[in-house]
């Protein structure tokens, strides 16, 4: 990913794409470096002294030396200041050290598969403890259906981060006896099974998204009849018209993600847990 980043700021500064620019660096830096790097070293760093820490802390430490250069041109006062404060023993002011070249010896493509899988797994999982209301504290365990080599794979290799990140436990493979309680997913071509029935209310929670299920569908109609018409349409500046149809799209999104909590809740309500 830094490889690629770098290659792709390159291309937008030699063609005076600032924009592109800053929006590569911020997305790289929040989304794949904050988001999902920090996370997935801090088990490692909060963990025994050891070759592991001291690896993870040098590579962290790396990274983030690599990010400063590359955000330089758009952000020079602050990266100009933490260069200087996160190593008195700089050689040289960060303006004048080069820009940074990457090898293509960075890319794994193998290892980026495999993290790219544990990432939807986990973002997957916390979108349906989000989904269904099931409280943070909570340590869900979490079952797996038709995984295959490469799955078990992954999950021996990171079987531990998984846990920690997604709040979940026993990580186990199971086959057609699926346990009671509980609500599915797929992700490939795996089953992801979570029993969540002794984390929450049942009728509670379908009560909750029948609430927000009705106002939803309220804002949908309004929304639609708004944008039906033609007065509005073709009066209003396009910006406006533009953000009425972007609030529409996200109606409709969240309105499908309650309907298929509903879906789960109502398979929870099927089973004797």
């Amino acid at each position: 990913m830094l490889y690629e980043t770098e290659k792709d700021v390159s291309s937008a500064i030699e063609d005076f794409r600032f924009n592109d620019f800053a929006n590569t660096v911020f997305q790289f830096t929040r989304n794949t470096f904050c988001d999902w790097y920090i996370e997935f070293a801090k088990p490692y760093l909060q963990g025994r002294d050891g070759h592991e820490k001291l690896e993870t802390r040098e590579t962290v430490a790396w990274v983030l030396d690599q990010l400063l250069r590359l955000m330089h041109p758009v952000a020079p006062f602050i990266t100009e200041d933490l260069w200087d404060k996160l190593n008195d023993r700089r050689s040289s002011p960060l303006i004048s050290t080069d820009w940074p070249t990457f090898s293509l010896g960075l890319i794994n493509n193998e290892i980026n598969r495999e993290m790219d899988w544990v990432i939807r797994l986990v973002s997957q999982i916390r979108g349906l403890r989000t989904e269904m209301n099931v409280p943070s504290s909570a340590i869900v365990p979490l079952y797996f259906k038709d995984a295959g080599e490469r799955e078990v794979l992954f999950l021996k290799n990171h079987g531990n981060m998984i846990s920690q990140l997604a709040r979940v436990c026993e990580l186990s493979l199971v086959q057609n006896n699926l346990p009671k309680g509980s609500i599915q997913a797929v992700i490939d071509s795996v089953t992801i099974i979570l029993k969540i029935a002794d984390f929450i209310d049942v009728s509670s929670e379908n009560n909750r998204i029948k609430k927000e299920v009705k106002v939803l569908e309220t804002e949908v109609l309004y929304f639609n009849k708004k944008l039906n018409n033609k007065k509005f349409v073709l009066n209003a500046p396009t910006d406006i018209v533009k953000n009425e149809e972007t609030k529409l799209f996200n109606v409709i999104e969240n309105l499908k993600r309650l309907k298929e909590a509903q879906k789960r809740l109502l398979s929870l309500d099927k089973q004797a847990y």
